[in-house]
């Protein structure tokens, strides 16, 4: 939402950070609304890009949403209910966001699981973090990614951190470059004859039955 709000007009997007409120002037002493009539023409700007952000809440969202905030006067207000509807409140999110950073700080790669399905996971975690104003810049992600690698990884982890500099070392290179690597050993163990990572599913079905017995 905040993308297309940003196309309309980057001003929208910044009314709804700071609100918007109606042209004011002081008559006898006492603050009143200023007649439509007598505006100027940054104060009409002002109110229709206010309109615009408006409608494009109201248009964008679902019935139940709506009758949330068709009250409100100004994007901010929109926002600020539909935050707290999803969100929570200042606690709830914080609470969330404690426990998305230790998930992030315990998160290592899974048995039998590929890079890709591993950086899918991760995605996940960072996404939400981000979503929760915690942003982690590319070194941070690189090198958390190296952390988390099974010892199998090993012979190229220290390959990376010797030729490359890790702080301007993008992740997708990074990605990239394992993803290589795994493609190389797969191809390798088949060459050699050894059996694949495949995913059991009748081992599972039967140690689940036992487990339920």
């Amino acid at each position: 939402m905040s993308t297309f709000l940003q196309s309309l007009n980057y001003r929208i997007w910044i009314l709804v950070h700071e609100g918007y409120i109606k042209s004011t002037r002081l008559v006898d002493g006492v603050r009143v609304k200023t007649p439509v009539t007598n505006w100027t023409v940054e104060e009409r700007d002002l109110a229709q890009l206010n309109v615009k952000c408006l409608n494009s809440f109201f248009c964008a969202l679902k019935s139940e949403d709506y009758m949330r905030v068709s009250t409100c006067k100004s994007g901010k207000d929109i926002c600020d209910r539909i935050c707290i509807a999803y969100e929570g409140t200042n606690e709830v999110k914080q609470s969330r966001l404690n426990i998305l950073l230790h998930d992030y700080e315990l998160f290592r790669m899974k048995t039998n699981e590929s890079i890709s399905e591993m950086y899918t996971r991760f995605t996940q975690i960072v996404t939400s973090l981000h979503a929760l104003g915690r942003e982690l810049t590319n070194a941070e992600m690189v090198n958390k990614i190296l952390r988390c690698l099974p010892s199998a990884y090993d012979a190229k982890i220290i390959a990376i951190i010797e030729s490359k500099d890790l702080n301007i070392y993008s992740i997708d290179n990074l990605l990239g470059s394992l993803i290589a690597y795994e493609q190389v050993v797969s191809q390798r163990k088949i060459d050699a004859g050894e059996p694949q990572r495949e995913k059991n599913i009748a081992l599972n079905v039967e140690e689940f039955e036992s487990e339920n017995s």
